[in-house]
């Protein structure tokens, strides 16, 4: 439908408030999801209204072309958080919101009874997450159950997604909508000799060098010390090769201490946290990804982007990002992955066609107007119907 949405027999444009625990920034994983949407939907239809559960300098710099507005809750159970919620009612009602869409646990909650006390049928709940792991607290299951009953819909951002929330949340199928994240390809051009000098300055690492790099939060679940571990075998076979991990995260201290162990402290570096990873990416030569579990990972997509050739875990959402762009191994099996590591080493051909595979798969299926347009045409559909 072109132009304004009909509401009630009048037409106006449709108030969508988006909502999210925190945003620290526009370059993380959901975070860059949800502002990339918001950025990007057709304002003569839509009026989107951005709200947090905690502030953050960067919801005060401008990058949104909407209204912000934080609902500071610390804890959820506390009599402050009944007051946000009060508060968050009486912002619905006054700015005539048609539509919440939530992300992330306590946003959801919140948001979800909130929402309902002002009256708003049109929960919509982003779900980017995997399996039993996500239920740290069996609790928490048993109230997303309990929510289920007041939400409208479910967007999950990869198949993977949709089955593990139609089976562990007992959501009828059809409430469940999948939406593949999308990337803003102009962020990600195909690397030049320019571009991979610079980023390769940048890591500190010679024309000769053979690139094995990472994107990853320095946590459990992403099964870093088994890239340590395998880094340690190929090392002492390829003498040019050299290991990366770009992320941050509570085990780096622990993940130095390994490599200092395995003797590879030359060859393998943690370059912590950095603005943007856009620029450091084409110094890679092979993209990895070694995590036990995942939704759906933007880094893939940003390796493919790129036109780098990708060996990740066959897990969740992975399966379906890498298509036919990478190699895919069994989580935790270091002899496929070595295996399939060192055919890429020793075969440049292969890294290009498979890198080239990528780079149409990212622009066919992945693309921020595709994911800004299925959103659209999901928020038409549930006020029309």
């Amino acid at each position: 439908m072109s132009g304004s949405e009909t509401l009630n027999g009048s037409i106006r444009k449709i108030n969508i408030l988006f909502i999210i625990d925190e945003i620290p920034g526009a370059y993380g994983g959901t975070e860059g999801q949800l502002f990339l949407l918001v950025k990007n939907l057709d304002r003569s239809r839509f009026c989107p209204h951005f709200a947090t559960l905690a502030d953050t300098p960067w919801l005060h710099e401008g990058h949104l072309n909407a209204p912000v507005v934080v609902f500071k809750t610390e804890r959820l159970l506390s009599l402050g958080t009944v007051r946000q919620m009060f508060r968050f009612r009486r912002y619905c009602r006054e700015h005539k919101i048609d539509i919440i869409q939530t992300y992330f646990n306590d946003a959801y909650i919140f948001a979800a009874l909130a929402g309902r006390m002002a009256g708003i049928k049109n929960i919509v709940a982003g779900r980017r997450n995997l399996g039993p792991g996500f239920w740290n607290k069996k609790s928490l299951l048993r109230i997303f159950r309990f929510l289920r009953h007041i939400t409208r819909l479910y967007i999950a951002n990869s198949e993977a997604t949709r089955a593990s929330i139609v089976q562990y949340e007992k959501i009828d199928p059809e409430r469940v909508k999948v939406i593949y994240n999308g990337l803003d390809l102009s962020r990600f051009p195909p690397i030049t000799e320019s571009s991979r000098k610079a980023a390769r300055n940048q890591l500190q690492y010679a024309d000769s060098n053979l690139v094995i790099g990472m994107v990853a939060h320095l946590r459990p679940e992403k099964n870093i010390e088994f890239f340590i571990d395998a880094a340690a075998v190929v090392a002492a076979k390829y003498p040019a090769a050299r290991f990366v991990v770009i992320g941050e995260g509570p085990l780096e201290e622990n993940l130095r201490k390994r490599i200092r162990e395995r003797n590879i402290d030359t060859v393998f570096q943690l370059t912590g946290s950095v603005p943007d990873i856009a620029p450091y990416l084409p110094a890679f030569d092979i993209a990895c990804l070694t995590s036990g579990g995942e939704s759906f990972s933007n880094a893939i997509i940003e390796y493919q982007a790129l036109g780098l050739p990708v060996i990740a875990t066959a897990v969740g959402g992975n399966i379906e990002a890498v298509g036919d762009s990478g190699r895919l191994f069994p989580a935790g099996d270091m002899e496929t992955f070595l295996k399939t590591l060192c055919e890429l080493l020793e075969t440049e051909s292969l890294r290009k066609v498979l890198g080239s595979k990528g780079r149409a798969l990212v622009a066919e299926r992945y693309s921020v107007e595709k994911m800004v347009r299925q959103h659209e045409e999901i928020y038409s559909r549930i006020l029309n119907s």
